[in-house]
């Protein structure tokens, strides 16, 4: 049996995830931890969970008329969250472009019928899974993420994992 849940997000370029998934790489030092694969690296805008087909075209024809011009984000800040178990990246600000886009996406979810998120938004990019302490290092120098495009994504979790689909992808301009 499978179950599939829908999120907005943003995809890094390919040389980004790259240099993300190797610096992952590099600071994974326990068996039970695990490295985020280079194409699911990913930074959640607005997590939806499971949604009925109507819902779901709601949020695309809601999403073809966005607007929002391109704009980049600095992943400079590592972090740990210790309850679930992540070590992170992220902007240590984030900027009003990034901000902006999530409230637009919100408004949307909301003309959807689907309930206001309580969370605050938290911009990160999972690094490791299982892993409870920060290590003492430093990320590399420059990750600057220049954002083109938004997705509408579905996680879709199987016995074998779970698996990230692209349903639409929206350029901003």
């Amino acid at each position: 049996m499978t179950q599939s849940r829908l999120f907005f997000a943003l995809l890094p370029e390919p040389e980004l995830a790259g240099q993300l998934y190797e610096f992952s790489r590099s600071i994974k030092t326990r068996p039970g931890e695990s490295v985020t694969k280079v194409d699911m690296i990913h930074m959640t805008l607005r997590y939806i969970g499971s949604v009925s087909s109507e819902i779901r075209q709601c949020l695309i024809s809601y999403s073809d008329a966005l607007l929002a011009s391109p704009f980049k984000i600095q992943l400079n800040k590592i972090g740990c969250w210790k309850k679930p178990k992540v070590i992170w990246c992220g902007p240590a600000m984030a900027g009003e472009d990034l901000l902006g886009l999530v409230e637009k996406l919100e408004i949307i979810c909301q003309k959807c019928d689907i309930k206001a998120e309580s969370r605050s938004f938290k911009p990160h990019v999972t690094l490791l899974r299982g892993a409870d302490y920060l290590r003492d290092v430093r990320l590399p120098e420059l990750l600057l993420w220049q954002v083109n495009y938004l997705v509408l994504m579905e996680s879709v979790t199987h016995k074998a994992g779970v698996k990230y689909q692209v349903i639409k992808s929206w350029s901003l301009i």
